[in-house]
């Protein structure tokens, strides 16, 4: 039987794949064997490590109030390292005996290379009071926790640990 001339005939893709079923099931084989081959490649860890990169600068200097901290450590260690590359922000904490200089690092850049300059810049500065204690310059990763796990039964402690650890 053949349809009649004067019936319009449907276009686009959807009237096409609804009349041809052969093209429409290929296309889905095709995606289907490409998301299999995909899957072999994705990183597969049991805990995942998602960093944040910082440099803490931190000084003490004993006795000293927030303002002489502030004048002595913080501003000489932000003007030593205000024009080093791969610092994204910059937080300086004056307190009470010790001033702390935090950098978060931006993520394309080689933090042991940031890490160095960091410690260089510091080690120029020859303004500290001398009362203040040698700079401590270290690196800090930080680490998102990723899963917690909550037992509960009637067992000993020491089952459900192990129990857990499996």
């Amino acid at each position: 039987m053949s349809e009649p001339s004067d019936a319009p005939r449907e276009r686009g893709w959807i009237a096409r794949f609804a009349r041809d079923r052969v093209t429409p099931n290929l296309i889905m084989l095709a995606l289907l064997g490409g998301g299999l081959w995909a899957a072999g490649d994705i990183k597969q860890e049991l805990f995942p490590e998602f960093e944040l990169d910082f440099v803490t600068v931190r000084v003490a200097y004993p006795g000293a109030s927030p303002e002489e901290v502030e004048r002595g450590i913080v501003l000489p260690i932000e003007q030593a390292v205000r024009g080093l590359d791969g610092i994204k922000k910059m937080t300086a904490v004056a307190a009470e005996g010790s001033g702390s200089v935090t950098l978060e690092l931006h993520a394309d850049v080689d933090d042991l290379q940031v890490y160095d300059n960091v410690r260089q810049a510091v080690a120029r500065i020859v303004t500290f009071p001398e009362q203040a204690e040698r700079p401590v310059v270290s690196r800090l990763v930080r680490r998102r926790q990723v899963l917690d796990l909550v037992l509960y039964g009637e067992a000993s402690e020491t089952a459900l640990r192990e129990l857990a650890e499996e």
